[in-house]
């Protein structure tokens, strides 16, 4: 009689905890400010904010889905100066000041040149 073994089970590798992606690199403190700020400086800002703009779509549910475009200046040392809902349909809405405080709020690279007037287009 042949000894009798336990089933065989298939062997799986071991699970490794999945790492998030490393953080972007931070300025150096001594790097110098950029002349002005290019576009993808400033949609980077608008995609890391994305979660706040959100948060004021709950205000104006109509607005689900549409582009709101937002007028700023935005002065050298990064901060928003001045913001104001742009496009008519969604000026007058409950949703007008949020937007305009989460844009007041946002934090863009220092630059050397005048400050930047431009308008920003945030998805709802």
């Amino acid at each position: 009689v042949a000894p009798v073994r336990p089933p065989t089970r298939p062997v799986t590798p071991p699970m490794r905890p999945v790492r998030p992606p490393p953080p972007p690199p931070k300025p150096k403190q001594n790097e110098p400010a950029k002349l002005t700020l290019s576009r993808d400086d400033i949609l980077a800002v608008i995609n890391a904010n994305q979660s706040k703009v959100q948060g004021c779509v709950g205000k104006a549910p109509e607005l689900a889905g549409s582009l709101v475009s937002v007028a700023v200046v935005i002065n050298r040392n990064g901060s928003v100066g001045s913001a104001r809902v742009a496009t008519a349909k969604a000026r007058g809405t409950e949703a007008a000041p949020c937007l305009e405080a989460v844009v007041k709020g946002m934090a863009f690279p220092a630059f050397t040149s005048d400050p930047i007037r431009t308008t920003l287009p945030l998805k709802l």
